[in-house]
């Protein structure tokens, strides 16, 4: 075509020599049209390159098959883990998925959680920090809500999360199990924000509670990543030099922990022993490997889609906390010896 308007289904229809119905009936794949005449609308559809005019059909018939995933921080390798096992889940579902990041502060999640109304979604996964149970009501008043993580507590909604209590116990035991005594935790926050460190703590102080131990020291992480991990431990060595095992809130921390101890001359694990939580894939590689909690990423994300789709079919009755597995990967940040 030389013009520069796109085509329609009537061009469609004068290319193939059939009636703009016959066409319709090709697009929606009925079984009313002559496997010759299919052939022609479909070449005609090619040599013009017309597409459907599909996400208006899709609205007509009050279903989009698309979703959105809200997480905090895609710079976070754990979050770029969990949209990529999202996508995979609900591919396979036949929804394609969005993603919005909610950014670090009050202000930027509370942007993206009202932004969410204005686009044509059939349900929302969403990852909070700081989003109040009464604004995530509010949101899944309108559409299908499913939350991920540990910041859910009294939200009232299908919610998917690993076991963050147990999981903080089983890695503070592996720690005392290996002779550690002075245990501390990065990533807490004294000002009640809901971050991950809140809950882990929890499990932290009851695994050291049972060994008849108290925590070495509990430090503050403003940020959750490599800067937050290094000013961290920098603290903590100040406060408590006989430290002798650390429990991080995520892998970031851990990697800055590392760094830190490295450059105040401490060796890992031969002084101090050194745990994350997330197991990105860079944990296997520093030196030493990070021993950390693995969540079981993709059965998170599939649990979420099912979730928040079986909402969109129309499921209703109670909301549902679901828990899925995780794992504690040893390695030499721990163990000397042990790689992987």
């Amino acid at each position: 075509m030389t013009s520069s308007r796109p085509p329609t289904i009537k061009d469609v229809a004068a290319l193939a020599g059939v009636s703009w119905k016959t066409v319709t009936n090709v697009v929606h794949e009925r079984t009313n049209v002559a496997p010759d005449t299919r052939a022609r609308v479909l070449a005609a559809i090619a040599q013009l390159d017309y597409r459907t005019a599909l996400p208006a059909r899709q609205l007509r018939q009050g279903r989009t098959h698309t979703l959105t995933l809200v997480v905090p921080d895609v710079r976070n390798p754990y979050f770029s883990m969990l949209i990529e096992a999202v996508f995979a889940a609900a591919q396979v579902r036949g929804y394609a998925v969005f993603v919005e990041t909610a950014g670090r502060a009050p202000r930027d999640e509370e942007r993206a959680a009202s932004s969410l109304l204005r686009f044509a979604f059939d349900g929302v996964i969403f990852s909070p920090t700081y989003t109040s149970p009464t604004e995530l009501l509010r949101l899944a008043a309108r559409l299908p809500v499913v939350l991920l993580g540990e910041n859910t507590a009294g939200a009232g909604l299908d919610t998917v999360a690993i076991d963050n209590v147990a999981a903080a116990r089983e890695i503070t035991e592996h720690l005392v199990t290996t002779g550690r005594r002075r245990i501390a935790f990065v990533g807490h926050r004294p000002d009640g924000a809901p971050e991950p460190g809140g809950v882990r703590v929890q499990g932290f102080t009851e695994a050291l509670a049972a060994a008849g131990l108290a925590p070495a020291a509990l430090v503050e992480a403003l940020v959750y990543d490599e800067a937050g991990g290094a000013a961290g431990v920098a603290r903590l060595l100040a406060d408590a030099p006989d430290v002798d095992g650390i429990v991080c809130a995520n892998d970031l921390l851990a990697t800055g922990v590392l760094h830190g101890l490295r450059a105040a001359g401490r060796t890992v694990p031969g002084d101090v022993a050194v745990t994350g939580w997330d197991d990105i894939p860079v944990a296997a590689y520093l030196d030493p490997g990070i021993t950390t909690v693995a969540p079981d990423v993709p059965a998170l994300a599939g649990a979420a889609v099912d979730r928040v789709v079986a909402r969109v079919d129309g499921a209703d009755g109670p909301w549902e906390q679901v828990v899925v597995p995780h794992r504690i990967v040893v390695r030499g940040s721990t163990t000397p010896g042990v790689s992987s």
